[in-house]
């Protein structure tokens, strides 16, 4: 028996390949596709970015010296704020921490500014000083992007109100090279409870890249691996050869299994290229943040388990996607009647995949969580959405649930194929000829 099903995956392994649609499908593509995406999506990013108008801040003076009260109550450099729609709350007798914790209570706040000990003393020696500049993310969104332009832009004004009123009180040459950049950001982003030494811009785009992008990609995969076991065996059908096949002298569950194994290795090969193009992808997305310690700690960036967990989720929803598609197949009277059902099912998956990874930003409770990571082919979407918030328990319970998923739909499949129901069901897409 095993001899016979070395035969028959050897035999449909040889029909994959022969298939050139398939073999570019499942490896060429992905390799290709994620590079070419990572570029064109963060130079939209860049090119899609709105100048803001308006900000809200709060501001921290830890200054020794003098030079920071006296601008901070200046009316001039209180207007030049006001002008540019930048209000500002000054916070009083607060330590860094009481101003922190305030600054990820009030969503209206879109930064903090620390104002650093030695303000005066560097102002005094001409020397371009440092603000801290903190920024808090809730949940990866676009208006979370709005809000980091909004502190991008409120440092702007705050610095060229600064330049003024520095001009002003030192009687300083307004093209003096101090002023070219009187004063450097220095960025803290706090998300998910962790303070991160990076710009939130930065931060950001890697968050809105990896939860929202990285999953849609997903769904490619899977409706590949859904079409691809769908038309094979429509295919059989549709040639005559299913019932020469079914003649061969071994059980039908093997025949099935034989079917199920080989488009499954199709399936890790693509997944192995889906995993080497999203390296690639990520890379052009990160390259400048990807060195931070502070992002690696906090998973923004794949480490190795969570790779090894997201190729075993796709794989593992894939065979889901292969047996959901042998059963179409079974019910399909030839290729096109069984692409054009899966087809038929390529918009509500895609429509739910778009909106299920900002839903699992926001926090829902873990049984809505595992709920979402084993509903058959919208599982890949909420699985790699898991793993690249953290979430690597609620994500193996998921896998677990797909496993036993993967059995019940094994069983249904044998029993279907132990019958004559493979041969004799047809639901055809094409339309009748009228009779002559």
């Amino acid at each position: 028996m095993m001899g016979a099903m070395r035969a028959l995956i050897k035999k449909e392994l040889r029909e994959i390949v022969r298939d050139p649609h398939m073999l570019i499908g499942l490896v060429v593509i992905p390799i290709i596709l994620f590079p070419i995406l990572g570029v064109a999506i963060s130079g939209l990013m860049r090119a899609e970015r709105e100048v803001p108008t308006s900000a809200s801040i709060a501001v921290l003076n830890l200054d020794r010296g003098t030079v920071a009260r006296e601008m901070l109550s200046n009316e001039t450099f209180r207007r030049t704020l006001a002008n540019y729609s930048v209000e500002v709350e000054q916070l009083e007798n607060m330590t860094r921490s009481d101003a922190l914790a305030l600054l990820s209570n009030t969503p209206s706040l879109d930064a903090l500014f620390v104002i650093p000990e030695d303000f005066s003393e560097r102002i005094d020696r001409r020397e371009p000083t440092r603000i801290e500049v903190y920024v808090f993310i809730s949940t990866p969104s676009w208006e979370e992007r709005r809000k980091v332009e909004r502190a991008d832009y409120a440092f702007r004004v705050f610095t060229q109100a600064m330049r003024e009123f520095v001009v002003r009180k030192f009687n300083i040459p307004a093209n003096a090279t101090f002023l070219t950049t009187p004063a450097m950001p220095d960025h803290t982003t706090i998300y998910g409870g962790q303070v991160i030494k990076a710009p939130a811009t930065a931060v950001l785009a890697l968050l809105l890249n990896q939860i929202l992008l990285l999953p849609m990609m997903t769904m490619f995969l899977i409706f590949l691996g859904l079409t691809t076991s769908a038309s094979s065996v429509a295919s059989e059908k549709e040639q005559r050869t299913l019932e020469t096949l079914l003649t061969v002298p071994v059980k039908r569950t093997t025949l099935l299994f034989s079917k199920l194994i080989a488009a499954l290795i199709a399936a890790v090969a693509g997944t192995a290229s889906y995993i080497i193009g999203f390296w690639i992808y990520m890379q052009a997305i990160t390259s400048a943040v990807a060195q931070s310690p502070e992002l690696m700690r906090v998973s923004l960036i794949l480490s190795p388990a969570d790779v090894a967990l997201l190729a075993a989720g796709l794989v593992v929803t894939t065979f889901v996607a292969l047996l959901i598609g042998a059963l179409i197949a079974v019910l399909a009277e030839d290729v096109r009647s069984a692409e054009s059902i899966v087809g038929s099912l390529a918009a509500p998956i895609f429509a739910l995949g778009w909106f299920i990874p900002f839903f699992l930003a926001r926090g829902v409770s873990p049984l809505v969580s595992v709920a979402l990571g084993s509903t058959p082919l919208i599982a890949p979407v909420a699985l790699t959405t898991l793993v690249v918030l953290g979430e690597r328990q609620l994500a193996l319970v998921a896998i677990a649930v797909n496993l036993a998923e993967v059995a019940g739909l094994l069983k249904l499949s044998a029993s279907l194929w132990g019958t004559e129901k493979i041969l004799t069901a047809r639901i055809s897409l094409r339309r009748r000829r009228a009779p002559e």
